[in-house]
C-alpha cells in the first residue's frame, strides 16, 4: 500500500529538483502540455467505451459480483468474468480496484 505522506513528499522532492534544473516558465510550459495530453488520452479512452462496457463499468463499480451481473444482463458467469478481464486490457488496468478508481466518475 502507498503512504499517502511519503507520496506527497515524493512529489515535493521530485518538483523541487526539477525546478532547479529549467527555468519556472519552461515548467509551466512542459506540466501544462503534460497535463493536456494525460486528458486527451482520458477522453480518447472513454470515449472508445461502448455501452456495455460502461454497464459492465457501472455494475462492478456497485459492487456487484460477477454472479450477479451475469444474472441481471442474462449471461453466464464466466462470460462475465471473461468480459471483464477483457475490458481490464482496453483500460489498461490489472484489477477491479483499479477499474473503479479510474473510473469512479460512472456510478
Amino acid at each position: 500500500m502507498i503512504d499517502k505522506k511519503e507520496a506527497r513528499r515524493e512529489l515535493v522532492k521530485q518538483v523541487d529538483a526539477f525546478l532547479k534544473t529549467k527555468d519556472s516558465w519552461e515548467c509551466v510550459e512542459q506540466v501544462l502540455e503534460e497535463f493536456r495530453v494525460s486528458v486527451n488520452t482520458q477522453v480518447e479512452e472513454i470515449e472508445a467505451l461502448s455501452d456495455k462496457d460502461v454497464t459492465l463499468i457501472r455494475m462492478l463499480n456497485q459492487g456487484r459480483s460477477y454472479a450477479e451481473i451475469a444474472s441481471a444482463l442474462f449471461l453466464g458467469r464466466n462470460t462475465i468474468r471473461n468480459y471483464v478481464q477483457t475490458l481490464y486490457q482496453k483500460t489498461h488496468v490489472g484489477s477491479r480496484y483499479e477499474l473503479a478508481t479510474k473510473y469512479s466518475h460512472i456510478r
